[in-house]
């Protein structure tokens, strides 16, 4: 539980900083996973909640792309 709140508040913090810096929100919460994952700082080591946080950051991803892509443009 622990992982998952660390996870949260640091993908929290990033975006926040991103979106004052006015850059991607969603490379913010990319940069924010890889710093506090296993690789760099090793804060969360969990695999089972590194990977259906995962899962969960790919279904959010693909909802944010679905609503900024423009419907008449992808009749054609």
């Amino acid at each position: 539980m622990l992982d998952l709140a660390l996870l949260i508040l640091s993908a929290l913090a990033f975006s926040l900083i991103f979106a004052r810096l006015r850059l991607s929100i969603v490379a913010g919460q990319i940069l924010a996973g890889v710093i506090v994952g296993p690789y760099v700082l090793g804060w969360v080591t969990d695999p089972l909640v590194l990977n259906q946080l995962a899962e969960v950051g790919v279904v959010l991803l693909l909802f944010i792309i679905g609503l900024e892509l423009d419907q008449p443009s992808l009749g054609r």
